[in-house]
């Protein structure tokens, strides 16, 4: 409708002319992200750490459609028909916690990878530091080392892509017994997932493992990783320090792509990737 069209048009506009307007990004710093950054420092134990882990939780992997398996949070949701009982929808919860694209980027020990590794390491340093982080090398030393211990304990890319290897359905009292560590029910609770009565879950042994290091590593780490990576994630969109220390590591050392777009066409494709189905709307109409 014509309505549903203006409606759109408005968020596609706020969105563009948000995202283009570098002048208050600058001006605002850090500010737009201290509130959940605020709510990582104040964690003060393995309850909080779990709740905080679970609101985290995003439909934000799909192994099928475009064979993504990486998710930079604890773990990943995706949705399908279950194995079981294909004409109903079911939840799948998949390994992450990786910032860099695959477990081999942490433990290859290749020239080529220990090189990456080492840019790694100097881009969370800057990334802690541009957020006002004392000592932090120290801290993406750490940080790097619990990322590095979370690749050990994933499943291959080749084992992911076995699709009957995901036909394992837990229920909820099953975590606990299977992957002891992390505290299942405020992880399930913060995410929203109290009602689901059975998962299945892609990677058992990584769940295992995963849950084993959140009660094993200690909590001010886990507390530095949840931040880094919330700055990982929101770089590109805050002021320009932390975008172009995203871009210089993820853009220039990951991909070998050597000078970002002009910033409106970034700004065209940030209002595909997320007001997509407005831009549709205004199409029809």
């Amino acid at each position: 409708s014509q309505e549903a069209a203006r409606s759109s048009s408005r968020k596609i506009a706020d969105l563009y002319a948000s995202y283009m307007d570098t002048k208050t990004l600058d001006a605002l710093g850090l500010k737009p992200l201290q509130p959940e950054l605020s709510q990582v420092k104040a964690i003060r134990d393995r309850h909080e750490l779990a709740a905080m882990l679970g609101s985290l939780l995003r439909a934000d992997v799909d192994p099928l459609n475009d064979t993504n398996f990486h998710t930079i949070n604890l773990f990943g949701l995706w949705t399908s028909p279950g194995f079981r009982s294909p004409a109903v929808y079911a939840v799948y919860l998949l390994q992450g916690g990786l910032v860099l694209p695959s477990s081999d980027y942490y433990l290859s020990n290749t020239a080529h990878m220990r090189q990456i590794r080492a840019q790694y390491a100097a881009h969370v340093t800057a990334m802690l530091r541009l957020a006002g982080y004392t000592d932090p090398a120290a801290r993406a030393a750490k940080v790097l080392a619990l990322e590095q211990s979370i690749a050990k304990v994933q499943e291959s890319l080749a084992d992911n892509e076995i699709v009957q290897n995901a036909n394992n359905v837990w229920t909820p009292a099953d975590f606990a017994a299977k992957a002891p560590g992390l505290d299942w029910r405020a992880y399930f609770a913060a995410a929203g997932l109290t009602r689901q009565r059975e998962f299945y879950v892609w990677q058992p042994s990584a769940f295992a493992g995963e849950s084993a290091l959140v009660a094993s590593v200690p909590l001010a780490t886990w507390k530095d990783w949840l931040a880094f990576h919330l700055l990982e994630e929101y770089g590109p969109f805050l002021s320009h320090p932390f975008e172009q220390e995203t871009f210089d590591f993820e853009g220039k050392v990951l991909t070998g792509v050597p000078q970002q777009q002009a910033r409106w066409k970034r700004a065209v494709d940030l209002v595909n990737a997320y007001l997509g189905a407005a831009v549709g709307q205004i199409y029809v109409a």
